[in-house]
């Protein structure tokens, strides 16, 4: 399988030589384990995707981390989650950074297991699918719109899979190992209805009273199905912005797929020309450029929910805002390959009352335009983002 480039490699080099222990979570078959074996070949390997290192574990927790030759990967620790506790009997006995790498899915519930028996031991990492300016690096030639259509997921482009059938396969999967293992799924076509009404609603704000109605099932439940989704990497939840960051939680938050392949396997495209002929190419742009954002952001440790939407009570919007340190930057998506002078007029309004570091209108233009007579925006298809957030830096 040809390895593609990881752009996370530098913050996670960076955090294992700053910590005894590294978790590094996401979605299933975003690459984790292959990441971690592909920069660290001399670690010792374990996975407990394998029941016999379980009963091991199980057996004598204690013994089977003392005895593990270190420094290790730790491959689906999520199936063995007591070993926190002895992790850190053995970081606190012999301190050494870097010398437990581990992985696993569901990100909070590790995140929150590993910051109780580890605190100032362990940081967490999280590991999104491809982005695009990865895949690019690895073929310049890859067409735009198979970035959309495809997604992130580094099967599809290394093993050359039809996502038409790897998708399926994955939910299908995905449904059968984490959702029936920690929530109560009696019926998983109520399940895959739920998937597909949240797809529907991408980019719109989150009513889960409406989102219940419509799928059959309680308010709660879909609370926590979302909540699982979002746990998962699955899904993340854009909250307004407010200039007083206390207010930031008042407004309904916007749900996005974190990738676009599964997106589009959700709505039901088989092709690249069935996505590009339906009325929700628009949605899938702007969960494509929500993708973008996220990933580039989390892959050079400058992630920390610090995207938002920005609304006014009679309906300006930009799509997105991204808060980088003081920094903060607006972005407004159009599926079109150049905008109008139209396109902008919620960048104007925003800039009146808010010092924007850099205006953005991310469009499927073949190129990068720093500035655009007229518009005064610049012009991307969230491809360049080191262009946008490296410039003057």
């Amino acid at each position: 399988m040809p390895w593609i480039h990881r752009d996370v490699i530098p913050h996670l080099l960076k955090l294992v030589s700053s910590f005894p222990a590294v978790l590094v979570t996401g979605p299933r078959q975003c690459g984790k384990t292959a990441l971690l074996k592909r920069v660290f070949p001399q670690y010792t390997y374990v996975t407990f995707d394998d029941p016999f290192q379980v009963l091991k574990a199980e057996g004598s927790p204690r013994e089977f981390i003392q005895e593990i030759s270190s420094p290790v990967i730790l491959d689906e620790i999520q199936y063995v989650p007591f070993l926190f506790r002895y992790i850190k009997m053995e970081i606190d006995r012999n301190r050494e950074n870097g010398k437990f790498l581990l992985t696993g899915s569901q990100s909070f519930q590790l995140g929150n297991l590993g910051s109780e028996s580890l605190a100032g031991r362990m940081s967490i990492l999280e590991l999104s699918t491809l982005g695009a300016s990865e895949l690019l690096t690895h073929d310049p030639t890859t067409p735009l719109e198979s970035l959309m259509f495809k997604g992130g997921f580094p099967e599809i482009w290394s093993n050359t899979v039809d996502p038409v059938d790897w998708y399926p396969s994955y939910i299908s999967t995905y449904l059968q190992r984490d959702i029936r293992s920690l929530v109560q799924v009696a019926d998983l076509n109520t399940y895959s209805r739920f998937l597909r009404a949240t797809a529907l609603r991408t980019g719109s704000l989150l009513n889960y009273a409406d989102l219940a109605r419509d799928v059959g099932i309680s308010p709660n439940t879909v609370k926590r199905w979302i909540s699982l989704l979002v746990t998962s990497g699955i899904l993340n939840l854009v909250e307004g912005w407010y200039s007083n960051p206390s207010s930031r939680l008042i407004k309904a938050p916007k749900a996005y797929f974190n990738d676009t392949g599964l997106f589009c396997a959700l709505l039901g495209f088989k092709s690249v020309q069935m996505m590009q002929d339906s009325p929700l190419l628009g949605s899938v742009w702007e969960t494509f450029c929500h993708g973008q954002l996220r990933t580039w952001l989390a892959n050079r440790g400058r992630w920390h929910n610090n995207l938002f939407y920005w609304r006014t009570k009679d309906g300006k919007e930009v799509d997105f805002l991204v808060l980088d340190g003081t920094d903060l930057y607006a972005f407004e998506c159009k599926s079109v390959e150049l905008p109008s002078e139209g396109d902008t007029r919620s960048l104007d309004i925003l800039s009146k009352t808010h010092k924007i570091k850099k205006r953005v209108i991310l469009c499927r233009t073949p190129d990068y335009l720093e500035h655009v007579n007229g518009l005064e925006v610049t012009l991307d298809n969230a491809c360049h983002l080191d262009r946008i957030f490296l410039a003057h830096k």
